[in-house]
């Protein structure tokens, strides 16, 4: 290729030069792939079930926590009228 500009815009390119472009006219960017959007898609869904599937376990671990506190106390409420 040929290492500086030609100062003249319509200066025609030389034949060396032209023998090694490979492919041909310049097309307009039409936006992202479908493919790549299906993906993008399917990534949002699957974390946001992950997300639910994590509050769920969270929440229930709370509760098991609390029936766990609930018992203790009331094991030392009966010993203490005991």
């Amino acid at each position: 290729m040929s290492k500086k500009m030609p100062t003249d815009p319509f200066q025609a390119i030389a034949a060396v030069d032209l023998a090694q472009v490979n492919g041909g006219r310049l097309i307009a960017n039409k936006g992202p792939d479908a493919a790549v959007i299906q993906g993008i898609q399917l990534l949002v869904k699957t974390l946001a079930e992950v997300g639910q599937t994590m509050s769920a376990n969270s929440q229930q671990q709370s509760q098991q926590m609390m029936g766990m506190m609930q018992q203790m106390m009331e094991k030392r409420r009966a010993q203490r009228t005991s």
